[in-house]
């Protein structure tokens, strides 16, 4: 189980990566939540964009449930979460 929260972290942190990248490059505001779904179609991604030039910032926040037999109902759910920030381009 820990193998798999480890990979889900990484693929949190890559979706945040895609969504800041679409996000400062495209003034729409949905470009950099739907760059982070197609990483993590679960996660929920929270996107604060100012004008050219300024900071845009990506919150990428999913919720991995814990799957292990017998034990797994009382483990909690892992929380993942991963930020990242660009200049905006465009």
């Amino acid at each position: 189980q820990a193998a798999v929260v480890v990979q889900h972290q990484l693929l949190v942190v890559g979706a945040a990566r895609e969504a800041v990248r679409a996000a400062s490059l495209d003034p729409d505001p949905g470009a950099g939540p739907q760059a982070g779904a197609r990483v993590v179609p679960r996660a929920r991604v929270a996107v604060s964009r100012g004008e050219v030039g300024e900071p845009v910032r990506v919150t990428v926040i999913s919720v991995e449930p814990t799957n292990v037999p017998v034990v797994g109902p009382l483990v909690p759910s892992v929380t993942l979460r991963a930020e990242a920030v660009m200049r905006a381009e465009r």
